[in-house]
């Protein structure tokens, strides 16, 4: 039996989740964990709220409050996933077809080679008190860059309760 994908990206604004559905659109079983330094990243609790489509389908998982760089190093998201992706590297103006390149340059010659979930072992042990949401984000959703930046956007400006 073959494992699938396992794939870490990097910044949970709009240019991650633009990363992170566009994944979901073109691998069938992966893994993806979205990885942010805010507990709660704006704009995509509403993404949260139902199971995912299908067991067989690729999942994406947020964990929150995790700075890479202090907490965890790229280095060491390397050794745990198959790919990793920095959506944080890139410019508010970024384009789409730059984003899509990133992608296809991370899933080139990619190879299902590490278990899953030794980030949050990893995390545990150093004390980092990251947040991992139950359910999976509910993507893809379809949505292109610029709508990913509006819905951010749109979600700043409301107010939150929990």
């Amino acid at each position: 039996m073959s494992r699938s994908l396992s794939i870490a990206v990097i910044g949970a604004g709009a240019s991650g989740l633009y990363i992170a559905d566009q994944l979901m659109c073109r691998t069938v079983g992966a893994h993806i964990d979205l990885i942010d330094q805010t507990p709660a990243p704006i704009g995509i609790a509403a993404y949260s709220a139902r199971p995912p489509r299908s067991v067989a389908a690729s999942t994406t998982h947020l964990i929150g409050n995790v700075r890479v760089g202090t907490d965890v190093s790229a280095a060491e998201l390397r050794g745990v996933y198959d790919v990793v992706i920095d959506a944080t590297t890139f410019a508010e103006g970024v384009s789409e077809f730059t984003l899509d390149a990133t992608i296809d340059i991370a899933l080139a010659g990619a190879e299902a080679t590490h278990p899953r979930l030794e980030l949050a072992e990893l995390l545990q042990r150093r004390g980092v008190p990251a947040t991992r949401w139950v359910n999976p984000l509910n993507l893809p959703t379809g949505r292109g860059l610029r709508e990913w930046q509006a819905a951010l956007a749109t979600s700043r400006g409301v107010p939150v309760c929990f």
